[in-house]
């Protein structure tokens, strides 16, 4: 049913598991570049148009800058959390990679 293991078998999976990690990385970041984006964007509609609410409507500006904030100060939290835990990703792989032996990989 199965068959043999052999070099090249294993060097093919390996291949395969590499891969789906670049892709599920790639996607990923896509995605995380895309959030990004869209936090920058939505700051800059909010900058323009945070002089207008604070001449027409300024206890309500006042409410909506505190909720802004707030929101920006977590998402920039979770934003340096991750790309910690992404440079701590890659220098863990560089040390691996540097102590494994040359596997035809």
């Amino acid at each position: 049913m199965f068959g043999r293991i052999t070099r090249a078998s294993i060097m093919n999976t390996a291949s395969k598991v590499r891969g789906h990690i670049q892709d599920t990385y790639a996607t990923a970041k896509h995605w995380g570049n895309t959030i990004d984006s869209g936090v920058r964007m939505a700051s800059k509609i909010y900058g323009a148009i945070q002089p207008a609410l604070r001449d027409y409507a300024p206890s309500a500006e006042k409410v909506i800058s505190g909720n802004v904030r707030a929101v920006k100060g977590e998402y920039d939290s979770i934003r340096d959390r991750v790309v910690g835990e992404n440079e701590r990703a890659g220098n863990a792989i560089a040390s691996v990679k540097s102590k494994m032996p040359n596997l035809g990989l």
